[in-house]
């Protein structure tokens, strides 16, 4: 049987971890099911069946500069509630 991938989590750059959890759980409604310090410096959230990874860069400028490079598409069923 051919393996099948069935999800992909991205993994967003985060300048600030905190502030950057902060924003996805409180103006996106995301909910943080994991972190790996406190503070943390990576974390996972999820929404319905979204699931994202923020890394945080000691690097701040990097950071910044890899994040206007990536791009997250989500499809949302009910847009107009949001």
């Amino acid at each position: 049987m051919e393996p099948i991938i069935k999800a992909a989590i991205p993994v967003l750059p985060a300048a600030d971890t905190i502030e950057s959890l902060k924003w996805w759980t409180e103006a996106c409604a995301f909910q943080e099911v994991f972190r790996d310090a406190t503070p943390p410096t990576y974390a996972g959230i999820s929404r319905g069946e979204a699931h994202l990874h923020i890394a945080g860069m000691s690097d701040r400028e990097l950071a910044r500069k890899v994040g206007d490079q990536t791009m997250v598409r989500l499809v949302v069923k009910g847009i107009e509630a949001m």
